[in-house]
């Protein structure tokens, strides 16, 4: 009869340790944790307790599919600051060129060498071919390596007039010059840059360069600094937007206005017949200029950009 008792008694003691288990590994299932493996883009469940990693459903991967690369990419892009831009009369080869040098030289999270840069591409557009011979398919800016490719089209076609920035991110600076020579630019394992559609929006840059931060702040200081007063008398929009360039640099040492000014292709350079102004903010100014000459101004976190009223 003893015997007995304790048999029941072992055998409830299974029953509780075997109920305990099933539950404790259900719990651990409910728990685990979908997260997306950094370096190979992978969507798998994690056993918060072993860190263990198995596939998932593809329906819960969909869900949450992110391009590892190009959040990569776009991440240095807004993140690294370029102390000083200034180009005049630059192709777009030499404009890349030198903004890969400075991605490699101000990239401060990076150990490592080869993970500093960012690798470019200019694509030809087709029929661009040399002569005796067809065209190579693109011109590689690996980091660390020279200029390999002859570029978006002949180096007269595709260039910058000028360009005059302080303390911009690197995206900020690859849509100016993107601006000034109608190219977009698109990740596909790389920066690759290539023509802009005719029919697209002015501004199609591409996702990986688009920069929607605060302008408040510009804003506010266009209305806020005052200009005693404004003579121009048949004066180049370009001549007077460095005017304004210069005073700004003088009432606002540390950091001042920035102005980018973009004239399409085939359109004459505007000209302020006259122009007189006192006690006047900047937001005036530009409003009566930009009246003046046919133009209108968009703002961006770093920027005051000018392109024609009438540009799509």
């Amino acid at each position: 009869m003893q015997t007995l008792f304790y048999r029941w008694i072992g055998l409830g003691l299974l029953t509780g340790v075997f109920c305990g288990c099933s539950e404790k590994v259900e719990n651990v299932e409910k728990k685990a944790v979908v997260e997306e493996d950094p370096f190979s883009g992978n969507i798998a469940g994690v056993d918060p307790f072993s860190g263990n990693k198995e596939v998932v459903d593809e329906q819960i991967a969909e869900e949450v599919e992110v391009d590892p690369i190009e959040a990569i990419i776009a991440d240095k892009l807004s993140r690294i600051m370029i102390p000083r831009l200034d180009f005049e009369d630059r192709t777009v080869e030499e404009a890349l060129d030198y903004i890969r040098l400075r991605i490699v030289e101000l990239d401060h999270t990076e150990s490592e060498f080869p993970r500093k840069g960012v690798s470019m591409v200019i694509r030809r557009p087709k029929g661009n071919a040399l002569e005796g011979g067809e065209a190579p398919a693109v011109g590689e800016l690996g980091a660390g390596e020279d200029l390999l490719g002859g570029g978006i089209e002949s180096a007269d076609a595709k260039r910058i007039p000028e360009l005059r920035v302080r303390n911009v991110s690197v995206a900020a600076a690859l849509r100016y010059i993107c601006l000034m020579t109608d190219i977009r630019c698109e990740v596909d394992e790389c920066l690759t840059f290539s023509p802009r559609d005719p029919k697209a929006p002015w501004n199609s840059f591409g996702k990986v360069i688009e920069e929607k931060g605060d302008t408040s702040a510009l804003s506010a200081r266009l209305s806020q600094i005052i200009l005693p007063r404004i003579d121009f008398e048949n004066r180049s929009i370009n001549e007077a937007i460095d005017f304004l360039r210069l005073k700004s640099a003088e009432m606002e040492t540390d950091r001042k206005i920035n102005f980018v000014v973009y004239i399409p292709k085939g359109m004459e350079t505007p000209y302020i017949d006259k122009l007189q102004m006192s006690d006047s903010s900047f937001e005036e100014v530009l409003k009566e200029i930009c009246a003046k000459t046919g133009m209108r101004y968009e703002l961006d976190p770093y920027s005051v950009i000018l392109v024609p009223k009438d540009l799509k």
